[in-house]
């Protein structure tokens, strides 16, 4: 199996490494809006995207296409072009001094104005005609952060000259960047004032949105597993849990994209990969914990899953995964579905005192449905048919009518006819942990407690009336007196 993926790509040290970077129409995308604009006279672009989306290897294979390393896209900027690239990744420091450094520039006198005029030298050294210089700034939001809290308007300055510097459209001088969030967000701590700056050079870029949607993600998976992994199953098979899968309408995807992927992502089935795509979302880092999966080496993974017991790599499969490898995140407060986990940790718990046999089919049933009420959207049909077919055809589970019987029987799991789902039963349907937050919401916090009871009682605290008819009757778990010496 190739093994190209790292989960950080380095646009510097990783200039020439041949690395596993599958394009998607998303980034396809991207390259065709650049080009675009640059052709209408725009050279200072900002690609802003969450955590994980593939950024950094986007700039690299971006910047390999150019150089026809690898076609990866078609950035047909000029015809027969002469290029150079000058590039940084972003550090907290400052993001003069680091042009200085990288331009080579000899003199502190009217310093900003000498990096500008170096960077022009270097784009003039690649030739007469047709020539492109790019500079990438990579992780840029680092130096913003910096300059927020150090010379804030010394640093923005510099940024906004070279913006203004590079979209010149005489000259083909190229600069794009990529943040985490967009430019003014950088900007919080600062004063009005600055932020109005800062808010008038983010409009001296062209913002471009790079977040790949679950589709994407989904895509990138098939791409991967059908280069890396055979398909050892029947396509009726692989069709049975496509239709299944559609059957549901639980994710709201177009049915001949799926079923373009469907057997390219086996030994995934086509439920599990989606609902994996979109708990990488949630608790993982996206693109970058895709990968982390697609190559993962432990006893959960795609290469090592127990395949004699899993005709695909079911449900259970994800919720394994999952909890072998953000154990510390599922069981800490910021999970925003600490409950639901925590009620699947349970009914395992549950199966294991009321079985003796047959466990394992048992506990993936107990999974699959955990996981099925966390990420599929209301309306979803999960009825008992789909339960029995899914566990049967993706889990190995053969008597799969059975098992959900007993499981009802003893009270493990429960079915909701209204919502055509069956849930895992503790006791109660109510989430007391989401019910709280939701309650505190919407509660105000009481610092006034005796203004309120005054109300209430229809007497002051502190009167006379209060004093003789209450007072004798208080209890010990009520500190009237107390109450009474701080209204007075």
């Amino acid at each position: 199996m190739a093994n190209n993926f790292t989960t950080s790509v380095n646009i510097i040290r990783d200039t020439d490494r041949d690395f596993n970077y599958i394009p998607t129409p998303n980034a396809r995308q991207v390259v065709s809006q650049i080009v675009n604009d640059f052709k209408k006279g725009i050279r200072s672009f900002n690609v802003v995207g969450t955590y994980g989306t593939g950024k950094s290897s986007f700039l690299l294979a971006f910047e390999q296409s150019i150089k026809g390393t690898k076609r990866y896209f078609e950035p047909n900027f000029l015809v027969n072009p002469k290029f150079d690239f000058v590039k940084f990744i972003g550090s907290y420091s400052s993001i003069i001094e680091q042009f200085t450094d990288a331009f080579e520039v000899q003199t502190n006198k009217n310093l900003q104005e000498s990096i500008l005029s170096e960077i022009f030298n270097r784009y003039h050294s690649i030739g007469k005609e047709n020539k492109v210089l790019f500079i990438l700034i990579d992780e840029f939001g680092k130096f913003l952060e910096y300059a927020s809290k150090h010379n804030p308007e010394k640093e923005l300055y510099f940024v906004q000259q070279l913006a203004e510097f590079c979209n010149n459209p005489k000259h083909n001088i190229v600069l794009i960047t990529t943040v985490h969030q967009s430019l003014e967000s950088y900007a919080y701590s600062l004063s009005k004032t600055q932020q109005q700056e800062w808010i008038k050079v983010k409009g001296r870029f062209r913002e471009i949105t790079f977040n790949e949607p679950v589709e994407q993600l989904l895509f990138l998976a098939s791409e991967y597993v059908a280069e890396n992994y055979e398909t050892k199953t029947s396509k009726s098979e692989i069709d049975k849990c496509l239709k299944l899968t559609i059957g549901t309408k639980a994710f709201n995807f177009n049915k001949d994209f799926l079923k373009e992927i469907a057997s390219k992502l086996y030994p995934l089935d086509i439920l599990s990969a989606n609902i994996l795509t979109l708990s990488l979302q949630r608790y993982g880092q996206n693109e970058r914990s895709l990968f982390s999966f697609l190559e993962s080496s432990d006893h959960t993974g795609l290469a090592k899953y127990n395949k004699q017991e899993n005709p695909f790599y079911n449900l259970s499969n994800v919720y394994d995964y999952l909890n072998f490898n953000f154990y510390s995140f599922l069981t800490s407060k910021y999970n925003p579905d600490f409950s639901a986990w925590s009620s699947i940790r349970s009914s395992i718990e549950e199966v294991e005192r009321a079985f003796d046999s047959d466990i394992n089919d048992y506990i993936k049933a107990v999974k699959t449905i955990g996981l099925l009420n966390i990420f599929s959207v209301s309306g979803s049909i999960l009825d008992l048919n789909f339960s029995i077919d899914y566990l049967k055809t993706a889990c190995g589970v053969t008597d799969a009518k059975e098992i959900i019987k007993n499981l009802e029987t003893k009270n493990i799991i429960r079915y909701r006819s209204h919502s055509k789902r069956f849930i895992l039963f503790e006791g109660t349907d109510l989430d007391i942990q989401t019910a709280l937050i939701e309650a505190g919401n919407k509660i105000s916090e009481v610092v006034d407690i005796t203004t309120l009871l005054n109300n209430y009682l229809g007497v002051p605290l502190s009167g006379r009336a209060f004093r003789s008819n209450l007072l004798p009757f208080g209890t010990k778990g009520f500190p009237l007196q107390s109450l009474t010496q701080i209204a007075a």
